[in-house]
C-alpha cells in the first residue's frame, strides 16, 4: 500500500469516526561501512567523565546565578507589595515557583 493510499484510507476512517492507525512493516539497519564504522554509538569512559565535569560546573554556575535572581525577585516582590501594587503578589508567585 502506497503512502497516498494509506493516507486516503486513514482520512476516510477518521471522517467516519472510526479509529485508525499506521503500521510499520519493517525497518532496515544501515550497513556497516567499509571503514569499519558501525551504526551503534560508542562512548568511552574518559569522554563521559569530561562531560560530567562540564555539566557539574555548568550546574553550579546556573545555581549561583539563580540564587542571585531569586533574592532580587523576592526583594522586588516585597517592594511592590509594600507599595500596594497588585503585581507584587504575582512576582512573589514567580519567586516561590523558583
Amino acid at each position: 500500500m502506497s503512502f497516498e493510499e494509506e493516507w486516503s484510507y486513514l482520512v476516510s476512517q477518521a471522517e467516519k469516526g472510526q479509529s485508525a492507525a499506521t503500521r510499520i512493516n519493517h525497518a532496515t539497519t544501515p550497513a556497516v561501512g567499509g571503514d569499519g564504522a558501525s551504526p551503534d554509538l560508542v562512548v568511552r569512559d574518559d569522554q563521559l567523565g569530561r562531560i560530567g565535569n562540564i555539566a557539574a560546573s555548568l550546574f553550579r554556575q546556573i545555581q549561583s546565578a539563580a540564587d542571585e535572581a531569586r533574592e532580587a525577585t523576592f526583594s522586588a516582590a516585597t517592594s511592590l507589595t509594600n507599595q500596594d501594587i497588585d503585581m507584587g503578589s504575582g512576582v512573589l508567585s514567580v519567586h516561590d515557583a523558583w
